[in-house]
């Protein structure tokens, strides 16, 4: 079973930036960035 990965894109980055700086849980930036964490 292979896994198949995408890179996040500026805007995804960006966004993840601004959450990371909020503190806010790994499990709602990744519901807020509709991946799995």
């Amino acid at each position: 079973m292979s896994r198949c990965y995408t890179q996040l894109t500026l805007a995804d980055r960006r966004r993840l930036h601004h959450l990371v700086a909020r503190k806010v849980p790994i499990n709602e930036m990744a519901r807020q960035l509709g991946r799995h964490r």
